[in-house]
């Protein structure tokens, strides 16, 4: 699977460059031109209307106090559907249509949910991550009574340190 990744960055483009070599023999350069023109503006118009539609989700799932996972997962995915369909070249706009499929989507994200390394909701869940959590408490000291005169700053003169009440 590394080796993969690593062979990503090189062979996507030369896989694009090969279909648009295909693609503009099989109907012309001015066609697929044209095509590549309306791809991109129709990423444009994804990311604008569908963009803001999963904004709207996101706020609306936080009104009502639920996780915005959902709605941030479907988000990233139609952002990044839009930039994609920007791109010149056909393959990434192949990509870019599945993510905007909602089951291919939902099974995206469920398969990356799966595979992330997520908090559990228990509270705690960020201790399986090797973070370290420390408990503890707190209380709140109130104010001196002391009133610091216009033109001081608490802490200029040593006389304004806070004083234990008895």
């Amino acid at each position: 699977m590394p080796g993969l990744l690593r062979l990503l960055p090189v062979a996507l483009p030369a896989a694009e460059i090969v279909t648009l070599i295909i693609v503009a023999q099989l109907i012309g350069i001015g066609w697929t031109l044209l095509a590549l023109a309306a791809s991109a503006i129709a990423g444009v118009l994804v990311i604008r209307v569908l963009g803001a539609l999963s904004l709207i989700g996101l706020r609306d799932a936080l009104a009502r106090r639920e996780p915005p996972a959902g709605p941030l997962l479907r988000g990233a995915c139609v952002l990044i559907a839009g930039m994609l369909l920007i791109l010149p070249g056909f393959l990434s706009d192949v990509i870019a249509l599945l993510l905007l499929i909602p089951p291919t989507r939902r099974a995206l994200t469920g398969t990356l949910w799966r595979l992330g390394r997520w908090p559990s909701g228990s509270g705690r869940g960020f201790e399986e991550r090797g973070s370290t959590v420390i408990d503890g408490d707190y209380h709140e000291v109130p104010p001196d009574d002391g009133i610091v005169p216009p033109g001081r700053r608490l802490g200029d003169d040593p006389d304004d340190r806070p004083r234990p009440k008895p």
